[in-house]
């Protein structure tokens, strides 16, 4: 079986028709919240510990 590239796939209704053919349930939103309303950029509080955003920067290999 071979995949498409998800560049390939331009627009939310494309992805979800993708996903419907190779038999992949996945649910998302169709419309991306803009900036502090996003989900990620919200706290996450774990105990006493909260973190500011909820995004993770990876170093690159080799660091």
């Amino acid at each position: 079986m071979s995949y498409r590239r998800i560049a390939q796939l331009r627009t939310a209704v494309a992805f979800g028709d993708y996903l419907n053919q190779i038999g992949i349930e996945l649910p998302f939103d169709e419309e991306m919240a803009p900036g502090g309303q996003s989900p990620l950029a919200q706290p996450y509080v774990l105990g006493d510990f909260t973190i500011g955003n909820r995004f993770c920067v990876q170093p690159m290999e080799g660091w």
